[in-house]
């Protein structure tokens, strides 16, 4: 019975909107009359974004925010023999390799890509020179059948690399 009431009281809600939305000029606009910031996204003021237990331990052991999905690097197969590599380096990042190496760290290293063939009989890697505020950059390479990935990394002035981060596997099909 109950089944009966709730099919007539939507009806008779539709048949409200209708009359109200055809005595109108414009439509009617429904909840957005109601609500005015109905499809604006919400911000962090709205929906707080709560850490959870051990991220606040550290962060309050360390006195510094801990820096997720700042620095990341991603490759992509645009075909056999072409692989795009997209990245960005976070400026907490920055900042904290300027103040343990020198004020000038940046200025003095080289950024660079390290494309890792893993999936050959015999894995190699090699080094491909980049400026790092460029984002981005296209790697022609000839490994049909193998698995590789990137790293991104400097290569300081006194010679060492130093990887920041470290790209997904891409599996290049073999050539036809």
């Amino acid at each position: 019975m109950w089944q009966w009431f709730f099919i007539f009281f939507v009806i008779l809600l539709m048949l409200i909107v209708h009359f109200i939305s055809s005595r109108r000029d414009k439509p009617f606009p429904g909840i957005k009359a109601f609500f005015p910031r109905y499809n604006e996204e919400t911000g962090e003021e709205l929906a707080p974004y709560y850490k959870n237990k051990s991220q606040l331990f550290i962060e309050k052991l360390t006195k510094a925010p801990l820096p997720y999905f700042e620095t990341t690097i991603n490759l992509y197969e645009k075909s056999s023999n072409c692989l795009k590599v997209e990245w960005s380096v976070g400026d907490n990042f920055k900042n904290y390799l300027a103040q343990k190496m020198g004020p000038d760290f940046w200025e003095k290293s080289q950024g660079v890509l390290r494309v890792n063939y893993t999936g050959a009989p015999n894995p190699y890697y090699q080094d491909i020179p980049v400026d790092l505020k460029e984002k981005q950059k296209e790697i022609t390479i000839n490994a049909p059948g193998q698995t590789v990935n990137c790293q991104l990394g400097i290569i300081t002035d006194r010679g060492l690399y130093m990887p920041i981060a470290q790209s997904n596997d891409v599996i290049i099909p073999k050539n036809n």
